[in-house]
């Protein structure tokens, strides 16, 4: 059976700060230039922040009164310019489930409630960025629609002086 997917609110900081750190420590440790350890009580205000923000929305996978799972999303805008056109999009900025919930259709779930809260905002796009070290995420991802759309590569500078 799925977990009940809700809408997170300002009460939700805690578990969805202890959702993000099953996630996190991962990518501290494929992308440890990007990523950086945090302490617990800095995620929990920065969900706490994040919570209260126009814009942002986050929903959680309830399990019995357990959050098992998580997603947060921002509609995002761009004007365009010379070369591009004007959109609006969301962005899926972070999706976690814990370990023993997985393959049970959450994530699926998440992503559903994502997408309608697009819709509801006359989005028709869902974007996101995914580390190319979490293969499992990405499959994941194609799995549930997802397609690539742009690969961004990275150059360290050598000499840079840092």
């Amino acid at each position: 059976m799925s977990a009940a997917i809700r809408r997170a609110c300002s009460g939700d900081a805690h578990d969805l700060a202890e959702l993000n750190a099953t996630v996190h420590d991962d990518h501290v440790a494929n992308a440890p230039g990007f990523f950086r350890k945090v302490e617990h009580a800095d995620v929990v205000a920065h969900f706490a922040h994040i919570l209260e923000s126009e814009g942002a929305r986050a929903w959680i996978a309830d399990d019995a009164g357990v959050a098992v799972g998580y997603a947060l999303a921002f509609l995002r805008e761009s004007d365009g310019d010379v070369l591009s056109r004007p959109r609006r999009w969301c962005e899926l900025d972070q999706i976690a489930v814990r370990d023993d919930h997985r393959r049970e259709g959450i994530a699926h779930d998440l992503v559903s409630s994502v997408a309608a809260y697009a819709a509801d905002n006359g989005i028709s796009q869902v974007e996101l960025t995914c580390g190319s070290f979490n293969t499992g995420a990405i499959e994941a991802f194609e799995r549930l629609g997802f397609g690539i759309r742009t690969v961004r590569l990275a150059l360290e500078a050598v000499g840079s002086g840092e």
